[in-house]
C-alpha cells in the first residue's frame, strides 16, 4: 500500500510539473540598476533594375559598369542599456551606441560610411514606464542636428524592442501578432511610413526558455517629393526568451523583399530579389 501511495504522489507531481512546462505567463520588463548588452546584426542583399529612359541608363551603366545596381550591405551595432533606481512605475535608462561593423557596396564598389560619425557618442536618455514602455527624454549627439534627432526620436518610440506578450498565459501551440507602425519624417522631401506585423507562436518551453517560431510580413509606402517608392515582404524567423530574466535573448529573421522607385515619369527602379537578415542578441550583465 505504501509503495502505491508513493507511486501515485511520483506520478501526480510529474503530472503537474509537465502542465507548468506547457503553459506560462511572459512579460518583457527592464530591471532597475541593471545592464543589458544588445548586438544587432543585419545583411542586406538585392540587385535593382532600371526601366525606361535609354539615354539615363547608358549613364548609369557608364558610372556603374552596369545598367543594374547589385547592393550589399553588412552592419553591427552594440547597445549598452543601464538602468538605475525605480521611481514609482518608472525606471531610468542611458542608452549608448557603438557600431561595431558598417560596409555597403554598389556593383563591388565600397561606399564611404557617415553614419559611423553620427552614432558616436551617441546618448538616448529616457525611462521605461510598467518595466518596458519606453519614453525618450533626451538624444545626445556631437554629431545629429535636430531634425536628425528628432527622425531618431520618432523611430525608437515604436522600435523600441520590446515584445508585447498576451496578459494572459500560453500554452505550447498558441499564436499572438504585434504591430509596429513606423512613419519617418525626412525634413524638405516627405514622410516614409512603414508596418511590420510579427506573428509569435510558441513552439517549445525547455531550460526557462521560451521558444518562437515567427512569421513577419514588411510594407513600405512614401509621400515624398519628385520620388515614389513601396517595398512589400515576407519572412520568418526564431525567438527566443528566458523567462528566469524577463529579457529577449535572441531573435532571427530573414525577410524576402520587393521594391519598386519612381524616380521621374519615365524612369523606374525595380528590385524583385532583395533578402534582409536580421540577428538580435540580448543579455543582461
Amino acid at each position: 500500500m505504501k509503495k502505491i501511495t508513493l507511486f501515485l504522489i511520483g506520478a501526480l507531481c510529474s503530472i503537474n510539473l509537465k502542465s507548468q512546462e506547457k503553459s506560462i505567463l511572459l512579460k518583457q520588463e527592464f530591471k532597475p540598476n541593471s545592464k543589458y548588452e544588445m548586438i544587432i546584426k543585419t545583411s542586406v542583399n538585392g540587385e535593382m533594375e532600371f526601366i525606361g529612359d535609354e539615354e539615363f541608363k547608358k549613364v548609369l551603366e557608364k558610372q556603374l559598369g552596369s545598367d543594374k545596381m547589385l547592393m550589399k550591405s553588412n552592419n553591427e551595432i552594440s547597445i549598452s542599456i543601464n538602468t538605475s533606481d525605480k521611481k514609482g512605475n518608472e525606471t531610468p535608462f542611458v542608452w549608448e551606441y557603438d557600431i561595431k561593423e558598417n560596409s555597403s557596396s554598389i556593383n563591388g564598389r565600397e561606399l564611404p560610411q557617415k553614419s559611423k560619425d553620427a552614432l558616436k557618442n551617441l546618448e538616448i536618455i529616457g525611462k521605461y514606464i510598467n518595466d518596458n514602455e519606453m519614453n525618450i527624454e533626451d538624444i545626445r549627439s556631437e554629431s545629429m542636428d535636430e531634425s536628425m534627432r528628432a527622425m531618431l526620436k520618432d523611430m525608437l518610440k515604436e522600435m523600441n524592442y520590446s515584445v508585447k506578450f498576451p496578459t494572459k498565459e500560453l500554452k505550447i501551440g498558441d499564436t499572438f501578432t504585434q504591430e509596429i507602425p513606423l512613419k519617418i519624417n525626412i525634413p524638405s522631401a516627405g514622410d516614409m511610413k512603414f508596418k511590420i506585423i510579427t506573428n509569435y507562436k510558441l513552439s517549445k518551453i525547455e531550460n526557462k526558455l521560451a521558444h518562437f517560431d515567427l512569421i513577419q510580413s514588411f510594407t513600405l509606402d512614401s509621400d515624398i517629393k519628385m520620388i515614389n517608392m513601396d517595398a512589400t515582404g515576407n519572412g520568418d524567423g526564431k525567438a527566443i526568451f528566458d523567462f528566469s530574466e524577463n529579457v529577449m535573448k535572441s531573435v532571427i529573421t530573414d525577410l524576402k523583399m520587393k521594391m519598386t522607385v519612381e524616380i521621374k515619369e519615365n524612369i523606374k527602379m525595380i528590385n524583385n530579389s532583395s533578402s534582409h537578415s536580421e540577428i538580435l542578441t540580448q543579455k543582461i550583465k
